[in-house]
């Protein structure tokens, strides 16, 4: 399993639902998660594949950021 973590500009529950059908469909129910406790509204992966550019297309594709927490 890989896993990979990216900030994000998601900032409550509203947000998580228009992201969540997206992620489902590349990812699987289950397999992310967002920590709106945390600063960055870190969204967590964790899957068999991971393509970064891929998690980053779906979450623009709702009209929200993501880019590796290191940035």
């Amino acid at each position: 399993m890989e896993k990979i973590e990216l900030k994000t500009n998601i900032i409550n529950q509203d947000d998580v639902a228009k992201v969540t059908s997206g992620l489902d469909k590349a990812f699987g129910k289950g397999k992310w998660s967002v920590d709106l406790k945390s600063a960055n509204k870190v969204l967590h992966i964790e899957a068999c594949e991971i393509d970064e550019t891929e998690v980053i297309s779906v979450i623009t594709q709702e009209g929200y950021k993501a880019e590796p927490v290191g940035l």
